[in-house]
């Protein structure tokens, strides 16, 4: 929607896998063709100003993927119209402090283990006060845990449909567990996980074929052992035999 810390923050995460590239731009653009890009990042969108209507039809016609991140500034009826990953019951106008809770389970793709503990003491993210649901088929990473009060409420979300996936962070502030992972741990390892695990579970091409076998030859002799060879993913095309 306009100027903000996350978004210098969250290309920095981003660009340290040298296979993506990362842009930026705001809605009024007048050179913003979405049609070269493999996913897209609305941080702050839909607002008040710019519904994204005709944006998110194009993303629908090519089937990518799209990340919402949701803040101070995003129009929370435009926002569940145009995607139902999660619905928010509230009003942007007023925000709470929110923070991550790993929620046990996740399979999609892996995390790790210490993941869980550590972002219980990163700064609070900045999301509308409202009632959150996840309908049917989301896929939970992060629960809201408001006040030290552990919630059903869903912070990050995935959901897989009609050929292609959907994430949604829930609050902006992103920029502030990227520096206090550098205060706290000398690098920026966790953030960068986080970020990057769920940029590439959503880039990802839905592959039916997450088992796969195979033999070192095609024809053997009658009396000959046969030795198979298998593979076993997960969603985010990880080994996990």
């Amino acid at each position: 929607h306009s100027p903000h810390p996350d978004l210098s923050a969250m290309k920095s995460l981003i660009t340290t896998n040298k296979n993506y590239d990362v842009d930026i731009h705001f809605p009024e653009d007048k050179e913003l063709n979405l049609s070269k890009y493999d996913l897209v990042v609305f941080h702050n969108l839909p607002s008040n100003k710019f519904s994204m209507e005709t944006e998110i039809a194009q993303l629908n016609r090519k089937r990518t993927p799209r990340l919402f991140v949701v803040g101070a500034q995003t129009q929370l009826s435009k926002f569940n119209a145009i995607q139902d990953n999660i619905n928010i019951r509230g009003n942007s106008a007023s925000l709470e402090e929110i923070q991550a809770d790993l929620v046990p389970g996740f399979s999609s793709f892996t995390t790790a283990q210490e993941i869980g503990s550590k972002l219980r003491s990163f700064p609070p993210l900045i999301a509308p006060f409202g009632q959150y649901t996840s309908p049917s088929g989301s896929n939970v990473l992060l629960r809201q845990n408001i006040k030290k009060i552990a919630t059903e409420y869903p912070l990050l979300s995935f959901k897989g449909k009609d050929g292609f996936k959907t994430g949604v962070l829930v609050g902006e502030g992103i920029w502030k567990w990227r520096l206090f992972d550098y205060l706290q741990y000398g690098n920026y390892d966790l953030v960068t996980e986080l970020v990057n695990k769920s940029i590439q579970f959503l880039s990802t091409k839905e592959d039916k074929r997450r088992f796969r076998i195979s033999t070192s030859k095609n024809l053997y002799k009658e009396n000959e052992q046969i030795a198979f060879d298998a593979q076993l993913y997960n969603d985010n095309y990880e080994m996990v035999n």
